[in-house]
């Protein structure tokens, strides 16, 4: 399973179980989320994204609106740039 832009995931187990996951973009080794309702931005390895899918442990939930994404992409930026 690749994500594509827009789906979301939810996590059913784990250190993020609870957590709704909203893929933002994928680089040469992870792909990148936008984290519900924590809002926090999430780094998965792509190996550890398949092992989850295939183990159940994450779940396709939907394709969410496009305004709706805009929002998530706003959120995502603002957490790169927020001083830790």
């Amino acid at each position: 399973m690749i994500p594509q832009l827009r789906q979301s995931f939810a996590v059913k187990r784990g250190r993020y179980a609870g957590e709704i996951m909203i893929f933002i973009e994928k680089t040469n080794y992870q792909y990148t989320f936008l984290s519900i309702p924590v809002m926090k931005n999430r780094y998965i390895p792509t190996d550890k994204f398949e092992s989850g899918w295939q183990n159940g442990i994450i779940e396709f939930v939907e394709v969410i609106p496009a305004d709706v994404y805009k929002t998530v992409i706003l959120q995502f930026k603002r957490n790169c740039t927020e001083i830790k």
